[in-house]
């Protein structure tokens, strides 16, 4: 059997895309001079760019620049906002000096490490028997000698999130328009809604 961490697995080949000439369209921005500072790490490299950049004819489309699976750290030189991987840069003149600064963390090759991690959902166990599960309750513990009888208690509770019409205002108890049949999520003390919610829910309902 081989061992992952002597024998790493080999990283898997890229994807090849034909690019016809027929399809070639020239670039929106020239790119004249370009200036790098790199600070080279084993773990973790940081890229400084400057890229003196000149609008490719008239048009208003803004600079995109790539940059997959590296954390963005520091933009200048224009407004600018992200488009899946793609840093998109609006320029308002045609040319302008743009700056960035990224940082490379470099992927292990083993099949036993994984560098990215995404949580999906998150159930939290408690190992304990519990009289009312599910339940929000309060406790007071109160000092006899302080008090002549139990005192007076009062609560506001904004319970659960549940389902209501996609029209409904809960804070007002107000519709808007004609509903269209679709819900929202929201919290309500409307006695009608909760007990919809009471009926129609799979864990507590009937």
């Amino acid at each position: 059997m081989s061992d992952p961490i002597l024998n790493p697995e080999a990283p898997p080949s890229p994807a090849h895309v034909a690019i016809y000439r027929k399809d070639y369209r020239e670039p929106d921005w020239l790119v004249p001079e370009v200036r790098l500072d790199v600070q080279l790490d084993a773990e973790r490299t940081v890229v400084r760019a400057t890229l003196v950049v000149e609008r490719n004819g008239g048009h208003d489309r803004p600079l995109r620049l790539a940059g997959d699976e590296v954390e963005l750290m520091r933009v200048s030189g224009g407004d600018w906002s992200m488009d899946g991987s793609d840093l998109v840069i609006a320029i308002a003149g045609d040319q302008a000096t743009i700056e960035t600064e990224v940082a490379i963390t470099p992927n292990a090759n083993s099949n036993t490490i994984s560098d990215r991690t995404v949580v999906d959902t998150v159930t939290e166990i408690i190992d304990a028997k519990l009289r009312y599960p599910m339940s929000a309750l309060v406790g007071i513990k109160i000092d006899a000698s302080q008090f002549q009888s139990i005192p007076t208690r009062a609560y506001h509770v904004r319970g659960r999130i549940i389902r209501v019409p996609s029209n409904y205002h809960p804070d007002l108890r107000s519709y808007d328009g004609v509903w269209d049949g679709t819900f929202k999520l929201a919290w309500t003390n409307n006695p009608a809604w909760i007990f919809y919610d009471l009926v129609s829910n799979d864990r507590y309902g009937t």
